[in-house]
């Protein structure tokens, strides 16, 4: 069976058969689909846009793993390394009636709202959230994709503003809302004043939650925002 992880490990190794001389030839004749292949090439010549990456190329970007917040997020720490993508691989990070919450389950009839940003090449940049209820099925899921020269926390604000927007307009009115990103948790906390294009998404955040009914805002680990940071990794994939 052919295994991207594989080829990859034996590309980091340096090792060479005297069947196959190189990963790239092994992938070519593989029996897969052409996406497949696509990735495999893109694995084993480094090019997938993970955080190391895309640091190393100038984007700021939190350059640790996104699913479990522990260690930098390189192609070998993505596909070997990290236990929790590992779980994800192997269906273990979702439970048989919906998604699992890393946090303890909001109670009735109030929904728990994940919300997450990823930034990308190109200046593009992917917004995801998932809103579940207190057994874990998912009553909204929301993403979108744009081209947007925004750093790190404006990203996150979008995010947060159009998740609070589609969860409302969808009629929930009590929402316990969870990110990782402690700036934005604390501004909507405080009211702090910060730069203007950031500012001015928080202000519309703030007005937008005038139509809940009852809202709170927690902020949380990278491990306890698992499901919307998995989703917006993937939504790069997605056409805008």
């Amino acid at each position: 069976m052919f295994e991207v992880q594989s080829v990859y490990f034996v590309e980091l190794q340096g090792y060479k058969s005297p069947e196959h001389s190189s990963p790239l030839k092994d992938i070519s004749k593989a029996n897969v689909p052409p996406k497949i292949k696509s990735f495999g090439w893109r694995v084993v010549q480094n090019g997938l846009p993970v955080m190391e990456n895309l640091k190393h190329r100038g984007i700021e970007v939190d350059f640790q793993c996104p699913l479990c917040g522990d260690h930098e997020q390189s192609i070998l720490h993505m596909l070997i390394r990290c236990h929790e993508a590992e779980l994800i691989r192997k269906g273990e990070a979702l439970n048989v009636r919906g998604i699992a919450f890393s946090t303890p389950p909001p109670p009735p009839p109030w929904l728990k709202v994940n919300v997450d940003a990823a930034i990308f090449e190109g200046n593009k940049i992917g917004i995801i959230a998932v809103v579940r209820d207190y057994m874990g099925d998912v009553v909204v899921e929301t993403w979108k994709t744009e081209i947007c020269d925004s750093k790190a926390n404006v990203a996150e604000a979008l995010a947060m503003r159009h998740a609070l927007a589609t969860t409302l307009d969808a009629g929930f009115h009590f929402l316990t809302v969870e990110s990782d990103c402690l700036k934005l948790i604390h501004h909507l906390k405080k009211g702090v004043k910060e730069a203007l294009a950031f500012r001015m998404i928080v202000s519309n955040i703030r007005h937008i939650i005038r139509r809940c009914s009852y809202i709170s805002f927690t902020h949380v680990r990278r491990s306890g925002n698992v499901v919307a940071h998995t989703l917006a990794k993937l939504s790069s994939s997605l056409r805008i």
